[in-house]
């Protein structure tokens, strides 16, 4: 009978995690807390003075620093015309490692650009930070 409440013990023990304290870390994944704590990712722009054509697609090329982020981890851009001229607004399509600016009238613009990075826990929650805001001048030629 002890034997049996030992075993039932040491099964309860092993359930409720009460020796997990001593299990050593995963190494595959960064914890959040680590990430935001130490800037270990950067981004730039490529360039921040940019020619386009009227109704051409033109390219804002983001790089980062290292190039691969870990699982759960995800690179989140944002661009957004500050100034540009009267008409109808640039078509713009977000994403990484690239955005894509289609203007639809000639002229001078400025964009905004955030690139953040989006880290996922494991319980459904995220977190986030910004990796670089910067303005980016685009001139527009007609086609």
């Amino acid at each position: 009978m002890r034997i049996g409440i030992i075993i039932l013990a040491f099964i309860f023990l092993g359930l409720s995690g009460a020796g997990a304290a001593s299990l050593p870390a995963p190494t595959s994944s960064i914890h959040p807390a680590t990430l935001f704590n130490q800037p270990m990712f950067t981004a730039s722009l490529e360039t921040t003075e940019l020619t386009g054509r009227v109704g051409s697609p033109t390219l804002v090329h983001i790089q980062l620093a290292p190039k691969s982020i870990p699982f759960g981890h995800f690179i989140v851009s944002l661009a957004e015309v500050i100034k540009g001229p009267d008409g109808p607004p640039a078509d713009i399509l977000t994403g990484y490692p690239e955005i894509r600016v289609t203007p639809k009238v000639a002229g001078k613009y400025q964009l905004m650009v955030r690139v953040n990075l989006v880290v996922k826990s494991s319980c459904g929650g995220a977190e986030a930070t910004t990796l670089l805001k910067q303005m980016v001048h685009l001139v527009v030629v007609p086609e």
